[in-house]
């Protein structure tokens, strides 16, 4: 399964709390498994995917710190798609927004967002990806993320 990698660029204006070093977004298309007999699937790229294809995107973060013994709210995840030529495209919320607890330590974060087949129609668009942290009363704090993780060809086939 093949996959686009790309590093989240954060800042965070907190003392005794950082972000430690490689924060990413992963980028991969959800291949279909092979029929009895045919093999394995040709290794395609991962910026070329069918528009009846479902794919996903990967966030990885670590937080550390003394403060964050102290610290409570949630991260909010979003996927833009901005399309070539046309203008904005948004994917239904479903899939675009995802809400991740803060662990009130130092924590390791994972979390995957899937968009099924058939959601966004064929064309050229550039994906960029966006990680903010919201307080217990949904106020954003000091710490936002975001990633241009390149451009995506969806195409229809039969």
């Amino acid at each position: 399964m093949a996959s686009i990698v790309s590093n989240l660029t954060f800042e965070e204006l907190l003392p005794f709390f950082q972000i430690q070093g490689g924060a990413t977004v992963c980028l991969t298309e959800n291949l279909a498994a092979p029929g009895p007999g045919t093999g394995f699937p040709p290794a395609t790229p991962t910026n070329i995917i069918k528009t009846s294809q479902g794919w996903s995107v990967a966030f990885q973060w670590e937080t550390l710190g003394a403060l964050t013994n102290l610290m409570a709210g949630q991260f909010q995840l979003n996927l833009f798609l901005e399309e070539m030529g046309s203008g904005e495209y948004a994917l239904p919320a479903a899939f675009s927004t995802a809400t991740v607890n803060f662990v009130s330590a130092p924590n390791v974060y994972n979390q995957v967002m899937n968009i099924p087949a058939n959601q966004v129609p064929a064309g050229v668009y550039k994906l960029v990806v966006s990680l903010t942290f919201k307080g217990p009363l949904g106020v954003p704090g000091p710490i936002a993320a975001f990633s241009e993780v390149g451009m995506i060809q969806f195409y229809d086939s039969i």
